[in-house]
């Protein structure tokens, strides 16, 4: 029986870690020869609910070539384990605008949907075919749309994000605390221990010839995590230069106040970023009075680049 890997991207957020896990749990009751396997550290959110639900059944790191692969909440291969061959993908999740999934990964079935986690995705095809949901794969779900919609509140939360959401929650008791404490957990961990999480979910682009970076940290209040502006700024000066990018920011998405915030220690991603959001600078500091996600960032700035 052929074998089939399913990953997310190399330190993957907790939309990634539930789509694997769950995903691959769907195959094997389906009679598929299946593996969910985990690159790199998982991000703070995700790491707090497999320890909460005791979720250890899930593999760490593997160098073994299979025979097909599955692309857990990613659609290309940056940021992916090194051992994944585009030519045996036999399917892409995910729930990005901009991507080129079709022809990186000609053999593959493209399962990209505009919705706000692509835990969605992997809830509907339980519900629709009828398989049964076990109680881990579902406080993941749970959480990853939680988590990637921002408790609800961000632009890419669908009809169909909520609608899977009552789905579970009719099948499985949901802890009172789960989402408060989840998103204190990953809020605490960002302003403690701030360059891990901010150089995790660092990614790359390149537009026009244009190679630049986005970080991204979601947080629940971000008073904290300015008074480290110094050490962001910091941060990503190095890691330009590390990647030999033009330039780079951190888009800092606080649901707390329902805000966005751009941090840039260089001029043409602030110059950039004031023409797509129709924002002000003062300093390395840009504020946009709307919650907005790197995937809703990126289309924006396609025009601009050059």
């Amino acid at each position: 029986m052929e074998s089939i890997l399913l990953t997310p991207k190399i330190h993957p957020d907790l939309d990634g870690v539930a789509c694997a896990y769950a995903y691959q749990k769907l195959l094997v009751q389906k009679g598929n020869h299946a593996f969910a396997i985990l690159y790199g550290r998982p991000h703070i959110e995700a790491q707090y609910v497999l320890n909460r639900f005791h979720i250890n059944d899930i593999l760490s790191k593997s160098e073994e070539r299979f025979d097909k692969y599955i692309l857990c909440d990613a659609s290309d291969l940056k940021g992916m384990p090194d051992n994944i061959q585009p030519e045996a993908v036999i399917e892409v999740v995910d729930h990005r605008e901009v991507h080129d999934a079709s022809t990186l990964f000609p053999n593959a079935r493209i399962t990209i949907e505009m919705v706000g986690a692509a835990a969605t995705l992997i809830a509907e095809k339980y519900r629709s075919a009828g398989m049964v949901l076990d109680e881990k794969s579902a406080m993941l779900l749970y959480g990853a749309i939680y988590s990637n919609t921002l408790n609800l509140k961000a632009n890419v939360t669908t009809n169909r994000d909520k609608e899977i959401l009552t789905w579970i929650e009719s099948n499985f008791p949901i802890p009172s605390d789960f989402i408060s404490d989840m998103f204190e957990t990953k809020s605490k961990g960002i302003n403690d221990h701030i360059e891990g999480p901010l150089i995790d979910d660092a990614k790359e682009f390149e537009m026009n010839g244009v190679k630049f970076g986005i970080a991204q940290l979601e947080v629940y209040g971000s008073v904290e995590v300015l008074k480290q502006k110094k050490k962001i700024l910091d941060i990503l000066t190095r890691m330009k230069e590390d990647l030999d990018l033009s330039w780079n920011f951190l888009t800092i998405a606080d649901f707390k106040t329902g805000e966005n915030i751009f941090i840039s220690p260089y001029k043409k991603a602030c110059e950039i970023l004031s023409k797509a959001f129709g924002i002000s600078f003062e300093g390395n500091i840009g504020r946009y009075n709307m919650l907005i996600l790197r995937k809703e960032i990126i289309p924006k700035l396609k025009v601009l680049i050059n």
